[in-house]
C-alpha cells in the first residue's frame, strides 16, 4: 500500500540514492507515473490525485506534497511527481514504437479509485465493491467526511478542477476464501459445481466461518486472529462447509456497511459490485438479503479500466458530462428479500467473531 517508508528504506540503504536523489539525478513516483514517463519519453514526471493519496506523503485536504511528512521521511520534495487531477492532461505519447503516436494521455486514476467512477457512484451513498482476494468497499461521500473504525477517508477523484472523496474499508479475505475451498481443501473442483453444491442444502446448518486467515480488517483490525469454523455437528458435510465460506464473504461486507451507516452522515442507498465472485448467483443473493439492499452486478468485468476510460473520454470531449455516461452501464440486480433470519444469521456469525477474538 503506502510507499513512503519503501521510499525512505532506499534512500539510506541503495548505494549513491540519497546523493543522487539531491543532486537531481533521481526520480520517483508511481506505476501510473513511470509509465508516463516512458510513453513522453521522459518528457513527463507526473501522477494523478488518487495515486498521490496513496504514498503516505500526501495531504489528501489540502491536495498537495504534505511537508511535514516529507521531513518525518526525509525524502526531498523535489523526486516527487507533479500532482494532477485525473481527467487533466498528462501529456502526449511520443514513444515513436507505440502506434497511438501524439494521443493524448488522461484519464489517470487509482484501481479502486477507477472502479467506483467505473460503478458510476456519482451521488452520496452509492457505494460499491470490488471483490478480488480481499474486497475494497467504497462509497461515495463527496465532501471528505472522517473515518473511524479502520474506515480511510480517501480521495476519489479530482475532475473539472475539483477534488471529490470518499469512505473506503477493507477485507482482507474474500475470494480467496473460494479459492482455499477448492484448491486446499479440495471441497468442489470447479465453480459450476460450487453453485449446485450450496443449493442441496436448506440453511448453513448452523455452520459459521471466521475468515481471519490473515487477520480481521475493518471493523476488528485483529492482524494476529486466526481461521475457524463454528458450530459444526456430526451432520455437517462438505456443503455446509462451503456455504459458511460464501455466508462469511456477506457477513463481511455487512460489517463495513454497518460501520459506514453507523459512523457518518451517509447511508448506503444502493451497492453495486464487480469481480470474480460476483459470479456466484447464491452470492449475489445472499448479500442483498443480508445487507438489505438491491446488489447491482456490473456485466462489465474490468470496472477499474472502464472508469478511466470514462474519465479519459470526459477530457477529451467523447461524452460531454456525467449524465451521458448513466445509460452505458448494464447490470444483473439481484432484489432484498427482507427476511428476519439473514439477520439472525448474521448476528450468529457475530457472535462467534466476538468468541474468536477473546
Amino acid at each position: 500500500y503506502f510507499s513512503a517508508s519503501k521510499i525512505k528504506w532506499i534512500l539510506e540503504n541503495v548505494v549513491e540514492a540519497k546523493e543522487k536523489a539531491y543532486s537531481g539525478q533521481l526520480l520517483i513516483g508511481t506505476i501510473d507515473s513511470w509509465l508516463i514517463w516512458n510513453l513522453t519519453k521522459g518528457q513527463t514526471h507526473a501522477t494523478d490525485i488518487t495515486n498521490a493519496s496513496r504514498t503516505l506523503l500526501y495531504n489528501i485536504y489540502t491536495n498537495q506534497w504534505d511537508e511535514e511528512l516529507l521531513q518525518i521521511f526525509g525524502i526531498p520534495s523535489s523526486i516527487l511527481p507533479k500532482v494532477k487531477n485525473s481527467d487533466e492532461i498528462f501529456g502526449e505519447i511520443l514513444d515513436s514504437d507505440i502506434e497511438l503516436i501524439n494521443v493524448p494521455i488522461t484519464g489517470v486514476i487509482g484501481d479502486s479509485q477507477g472502479s467506483l467512477f467505473g460503478q458510476q457512484c456519482f451521488e452520496k451513498g452509492l457505494a460499491k465493491a470490488t471483490f478480488g482476494t480481499g474486497t475494497s468497499i467504497l462509497v461515495y461521500t463527496e465532501d471528505p467526511v472522517k473515518g473511524n473504525n479502520g474506515l480511510v477517508t480517501t480521495v476519489a477523484w479530482g475532475i473539472n478542477g475539483q477534488v471529490y472523496y470518499a469512505l473506503e474499508g477493507i477485507i482482507n479475505m474474500s475470494g480467496d476464501i473460494i479459492k482455499w475451498m477448492k484448491e486446499d481443501l479440495k471441497l468442489f473442483q470447479d465453480f459450476n459445481e460450487l453453485e449446485v453444491l450450496v443449493q442441496q442444502i436448506e440453511d448453513n446448518g448452523g455452520v459459521y466461518l471466521i475468515p481471519a486467515f490473515i487477520g480481521l480488517g475493518a471493523p476488528y483490525w485483529k492482524p494476529n486472529s486466526r481461521a475457524a469454523f463454528f458450530g459444526m455437528s456430526r451432520s455437517t458435510n462438505k456443503n455446509h462447509l462451503i456455504r459458511a465460506g460464501l455466508e462469511s464473504i456477506a457477513y463481511q461486507v455487512k460489517d463495513i456497511v454497518e460501520l459506514i451507516n453507523n459512523e457518518s452522515d451517509i447511508s448506503i442507498k444502493e451497492f453495486r459490485v464487480d469481480g470474480g465472485a460476483t459470479r456466484n448467483r447464491f452470492l449475489m443473493q445472499y448479500l442483498a438479503n443480508v445487507l438489505d439492499l438491491d446488489v447491482f452486478v456490473s456485466k462489465t468485468s474490468e470496472l477499474s479500466a472502464l472508469g478511466a476510460t470514462y474519465i479519459g473520454g470526459l477530457s477529451v470531449g467523447i461524452w460531454k458530462s456525467i449524465n451521458q455516461l448513466k445509460a452505458l452501464n448494464k447490470y444483473v440486480i439481484y432484489h432484498s428479500s427482507n427476511n428476519e433470519k439473514y439477520q439472525l444469521n448474521y448476528k450468529n456469525w457475530k457472535k462467534y467473531v466476538l468468541q474468536l477474538l477473546k
